[in-house]
């Protein structure tokens, strides 16, 4: 048995068409114009905050982000995350995973939106854990007080609460969930297809579609 965790945008979801959509609904609210889709897709995976200012053509206060960001949610919550699309062959491999290993999602989204999604495309059976930065599935017991809820914290967690033999991989598509398995035992796998900037570090796994994921399952076989 392995433990997989894996990120949600860039990585399992395509999720460029909803989040750009919901986005861009909020900004029409405000008579604010977003840049094109095509720029905005290297946008996609952080906390929508952390870019906002960089996305919209027009100077923004920290008192619009905010209106922005609410209406945002409102849209995506209800409806932009329809928008969403699984990457081809993921389902097939998130169920060859599932059979002998222990399937995470670990995400920047909020686990209320990241809850909805996952039941709406019908693959939350496929998961045993959800860890978002607002909330998880699961009781952390002996969570380090003071730590924040962020990738690399709960990556450090699950090394704590698993057996060294057991292989840990984290599955994602930016070089912040690289940089997150750094100070752990976790082996990055990078979906370049994803989101994130080209990388090119030894020591990670890159595969350039969710198939390429069979090599590991042959590993262990």
């Amino acid at each position: 048995m392995s433990i997989y965790c894996f990120d949600l945008d860039g990585t399992i979801f395509d999720s460029l068409n909803g989040i750009y959509n919901s986005l861009e609904y909020a900004c029409d609210k405000f008579n604010l114009k977003l840049i094109s889709k095509k720029n905005f897709k290297e946008y996609v995976g952080p906390p929508i905050k952390s870019y906002i200012k960089s996305v919209i053509t027009s100077s923004i206060n920290d008192k619009l982000i905010n209106q922005i960001i609410s209406e945002f949610r409102i849209h995506h919550d209800k409806e932009g995350y329809k928008y969403y699309s699984i990457y081809p062959n993921m389902i097939d491999i998130l169920s060859l995973l599932k059979k002998e290993n222990h399937l995470i999602i670990l995400t920047n989204k909020p686990f209320k939106i990241t809850s909805r999604s996952i039941k709406y495309f019908k693959i939350e059976e496929f998961f045993k854990e959800v860890l978002c930065p607002d909330k998880s599935s699961i009781f952390l017991q002996g969570w380090t007080k003071g730590d924040i809820k962020s990738k690399s914290n709960y990556l450090k967690y699950i090394e704590r609460n698993t057996t060294k033999k057991i292989k840990k991989y984290f599955v994602g598509d930016t070089i912040s969930d690289y940089y997150a398995t750094k100070e752990n035992s976790f082996e990055f796998i990078y979906a370049s297809y994803g989101y994130g900037k080209e990388l090119n570090f030894k020591d990670l796994h890159r595969i350039k579609k969710p198939l390429d994921l069979n090599k590991f399952l042959k590993n262990e076989s």
